[in-house]
C-alpha cells in the first residue's frame, strides 16, 4: 500500500503515471494493494488521501495541479482505465476539477476527441453538465475542437444543447466560430436556439460575418446554413448593429454579401403548402 501511494514532483503516484501510460494491469494491481478488489470496495474510505471517493469507494490522489489519475486516463483517452477507476471511485471521483480551469475528466476526454473515453465516462456516472470555470460545459469544448460524433453523445446524455458560458457563447456561437460545420448540423437538429445571443448580443450569425479564421467562402457556406435554419438577420448586438452591418463595419464586403445572398436564397422558397382541408361527408 505504502508504495502505490509513493508521490514524486508535483505530487505524482504511480497511479498517475499507469493512467498516463494506459497500464491497465498496473492499475489493477496499484487498487488491489490500496484495497479495492472488483467485486467490491474497500472499507477505508481515506486509504490514498486524494478527493472524489464516497463511502465504502477509494478516492484518487491529487496532483499539485488537483488532476487525478482519472483526469490523466481520460485526457489520453484510456477508456478501459476510465472504466475502472469509475468502478473502484464511483462516479464522485469524474466530478473532481483541476486547476486552475477547473476541468473535470469528462471535459479532459472531449479536449482531447477521445470518444471511447467520453463514453466510459459518461456511462460511469460522469455529469454531463459540469461546467470549467468560465462556463464551458463538455458540449461547448466538443463544439470547440469539431466532435460531432462525441457533441451527439453528449446530446444523447442530456447536454444542454443552449447552455451559456460566462461571455453568452452557447455550444452553437463555439461551432460557428471554429467552422465546425459537421457540429453545427448536430445542434441545430437538437433543436438549438439559433439566434441565442451573447453577453455583446451577438449571435452565431454576427460571428459568422466576421469569422477571420475561414475563407469567405467557407463564411458564406456557414451563413447559409444558420439563414436556412431560420437565423434572423435583424437581430442588432449591443452596439446597434445588425450580422451584415457588423461585416461591413469590419470591412469584410463578401461577407455582407454572403448573408445578403443567403437571405435571398431563403425568401426564395416557396412557402409550405397547407394540407387541403377534408370535403364534407368525406371520412377523415
Amino acid at each position: 500500500r505504502e508504495l502505490a501511494l509513493v508521490r514524486a514532483k508535483r505530487e505524482l503516484t504511480p497511479l498517475h503515471v499507469a493512467a498516463d501510460t494506459g497500464q491497465l494491469e498496473v492499475i489493477e494491481l496499484l487498487l488491489r494493494a490500496l484495497g479495492f478488489e472488483s467485486a467490491g470496495a474497500a472499507d477505508d474510505t481515506a486509504a490514498t488521501g486524494g478527493d472524489g471517493g464516497a463511502p465504502g469507494r477509494l478516492a484518487l490522489p491529487r496532483m499539485q495541479d488537483d488532476t487525478t489519475p482519472l483526469h490523466h486516463a481520460a485526457h489520453h483517452g484510456h477508456a478501459a482505465i476510465c472504466a475502472v477507476l469509475l468502478r473502484a471511485c464511483g462516479p464522485g471521483s469524474a466530478e473532481v476539477a483541476a486547476a486552475p480551469d477547473g476541468a473535470t475528466a469528462l471535459h479532459k476526454a472531449v479536449m482531447s476527441r477521445a470518444f471511447s473515453a467520453v463514453v466510459a465516462l459518461l456511462s460511469g456516472g460522469a455529469d454531463v453538465r459540469a461546467t470549467t470555470k468560465n462556463g464551458s460545459s463538455a458540449l461547448h469544448l466538443a463544439a470547440w475542437v469539431g466532435a460531432a460524433d462525441i457533441a451527439r453523445e453528449l446530446l444523447r446524455a442530456g447536454a444542454d444543447v443552449d447552455a451559456h458560458m460566462e461571455d453568452g457563447d452557447t455550444p452553437l456561437h463555439q461551432a460557428v466560430f471554429r467552422d465546425s460545420a459537421d457540429c453545427v448540423v448536430a445542434l441545430l437538429s437538437a433543436g438549438c436556439a439559433v439566434d441565442a445571443t451573447k453577453l455583446d448580443g451577438d449571435t452565431p450569425l454576427h460571428l459568422c460575418a466576421i469569422n477571420r479564421h475561414v475563407s469567405v467562402a467557407q463564411r458564406a457556406s456557414m451563413a447559409q446554413r444558420l439563414v436556412a435554419a431560420g437565423a434572423r438577420a435583424d437581430i442588432r448586438n449591443a452596439t446597434g448593429l445588425t450580422a451584415e452591418e457588423t461585416a461591413r463595419g469590419h470591412n469584410e464586403p463578401l461577407s455582407a454579401e454572403a448573408i445578403r445572398n443567403a437571405l435571398a436564397a431563403r425568401s426564395a422558397q416557396p412557402a409550405p403548402q397547407a394540407d387541403p382541408a377534408p370535403q364534407a361527408g368525406s371520412s377523415t
